[in-house]
C-alpha cells in the first residue's frame, strides 16, 4: 500500500491507526510503485512508465520505429475482410494488455488501446 498526500499530519495519523491493527513496515520515500517511476519535484510527484514503454517497445519488435504525432492513423481501417491472420495472437494479446497497463501514467493512447482491444478474438496483421 502506498500512501501520499499534501497533508503529513493527516499521513502520520493514517499510519498510527492503521499501525494499530496490522504490523507495518514503512519502507521511506517511494521511486518505484508497480513498474511506475516516481520522481519527487517542487510542485508535487511525476508519474512515468519510460523503462516500462522502452521494455514493451523491444519486446513488439518497435525500439527503431520513428515517434508518430498521434497514437493511430486518423482514419483507421477497421475491416479485417481479407487480411491475413496475425501469426501470434498471444503476443498480440499480450501487447494489448500492456498497452491498457500503460494508459495509467499515458491517457493519450487510451483510445488507440481501446482500439485494437477490440481485435483480440482475431487479429490481423494489419491490426498489428
Amino acid at each position: 500500500m502506498l500512501l501520499t498526500g499534501n497533508y503529513s499530519s493527516t499521513i502520520q495519523l493514517m499510519l498510527a491507526m492503521l499501525k494499530s491493527k496490522f504490523s507495518l513496515k514503512q519502507l521511506g520515500s517511494v521511486s518505484t510503485f508497480l513498474g511506475i517511476q516516481v520522481q519527487h519535484t517542487k510542485t508535487g510527484l511525476f508519474l512515468h512508465q519510460q523503462p516500462y514503454a522502452r521494455e514493451l517497445l523491444h519486446k513488439s519488435g518497435f525500439a527503431s520505429c520513428k515517434p508518430a504525432p498521434t497514437p493511430m492513423a486518423p482514419k483507421p481501417t477497421s475491416s479485417s475482410n481479407g487480411a491475413d491472420l496475425f501469426h501470434n495472437p498471444s503476443l498480440y494479446r499480450k501487447l494489448a494488455g500492456s498497452l491498457m497497463y500503460l494508459t495509467i501514467t499515458r491517457p493519450d493512447i487510451a483510445f488507440a488501446t481501446n482500439h485494437i482491444c477490440q481485435y483480440m478474438h482475431q487479429p490481423t496483421n494489419q491490426h498489428y
